[in-house]
């Protein structure tokens, strides 16, 4: 009786977890280890560089290039450096930082304070992948940036419909 149990069980396919529950634990691990590591390190941001701004200007709007921008996403902010650097280039423009870690958000806020320049800065402790992300950003930005994040994202294609839906 033993032996037949035992072959039942050894033909029997291992149980899947809901992709929702597996979902779930990816984003807790992800999450966890940017609590630990907060990214990037405050020590580099003398380092961090940014897409270049030509670049970024010459995608911004094709033949429209006296429209200011007047609000920008970025969305994984991390410990806001490139928010800082999107600051300087676009001085007028109103930034709204978004990151799911507490402590890095934290830190961006820490950071924020050392420079007078960066005070059009928000930064929020947000979920990417919640439907419910514009409530707390506002929605209607002229541009989103989304840098090394949708790689950690189990399903990423949440996040862009989420942005989509952030943009005038």
């Amino acid at each position: 009786r033993n032996f037949r149990r035992c072959r039942i069980y050894a033909i029997m396919p291992p149980m899947k977890r809901p992709a929702a529950a597996v979902a779930r634990t990816q984003r807790a691990s992800v999450r966890a280890l940017y609590e630990r590591f907060p990214y990037p390190a405050s020590i580099a941001i003398k380092h961090w560089t940014l897409s270049p701004i030509s670049w970024i200007k010459a995608v911004w709007r094709p033949g429209q290039e006296d429209s200011a921008v007047q609000r920008i996403l970025v969305a994984g902010c991390g410990t806001g450096n490139e928010a800082f650097i999107l600051a300087r280039e676009f001085p007028s423009a109103q930034i709204v930082g978004v990151d799911f870690s507490a402590r890095t958000i934290s830190l961006a806020r820490k950071l924020q304070k050392r420079s007078p320049r960066s005070r059009k800065i928000q930064f929020i402790r947000g979920d990417l992948t919640d439907p419910g992300l514009i409530r707390a950003t506002g929605g209607e930005f002229d541009f989103v940036t989304c840098h090394g994040v949708l790689s950690y994202i189990p399903r990423p294609q949440r996040v862009l419909k989420n942005l989509a839906r952030q943009m005038r």
